[in-house]
């Protein structure tokens, strides 16, 4: 917005013009979903389909993706994705991301490089943090760009019906 303020009654003062801008929207979107067990793809994805419709007026993006447990043992490892995807209308990145991992799986190692791994096996949270600068473009013309990490766990206690539920987000 440009806004012009100028005397009317003094031809000799010097019009002064205020620019206000309207700060561009930073949001970034975190999806995690299983893709192996074992190093087999699991049989129904889980990879997000994603409807962008609603980005054009400023929203989130809906992200429908398979949440049904997928059956592990003992032993077993699981490949996990974590994405990030730019939502927002400036580039940026997400710096941290805190993984907390339930009982009875415990991390493994991280499979994607660009970022490294705290694992605290005290509190079983995985903290992954990027190594590197490069952003994320934003949202534009129906281009959602992301960035995916690939970590793997290992499934340590498994109780009979009992569900592992892990939860992650963008700490920075």
């Amino acid at each position: 917005v440009l806004t012009l303020y100028a005397s009317t009654g003094n031809n000799q003062a010097q019009p002064l013009m205020e620019i206000q801008r309207t700060p561009k929207e930073f949001d970034l979107a975190l999806r995690k979903y299983i893709t192996k067990v074992n190093d087999v793809n699991v049989t129904e994805t889980r990879v997000p389909n994603i409807d962008k419709s609603t980005l054009g007026t400023g929203t989130t993006a809906t992200y429908k993706h398979r949440k049904d447990p997928v059956k592990v043992k003992k032993d077993d490892k699981v490949t996990y994705n974590i994405t990030i995807y730019n939502e927002g209308e400036i580039a940026g990145r997400a710096s941290k991301i805190i993984d907390q991992l339930p009982t009875g799986l415990k991390f493994s190692k991280v499979i994607t490089s660009g970022y490294t791994a705290d694992y605290n096996e005290g509190t079983n949270r995985l903290t992954l943090t990027k190594t590197g600068t490069n952003n994320l473009a934003p949202y534009q013309n129906g281009t959602l760009s992301s960035e995916t990490i690939q970590i793997e766990c290992t499934v340590e206690v498994i109780g009979q019906g009992k569900v592992l539920t892990n939860v992650a987000w963008i700490a920075e």
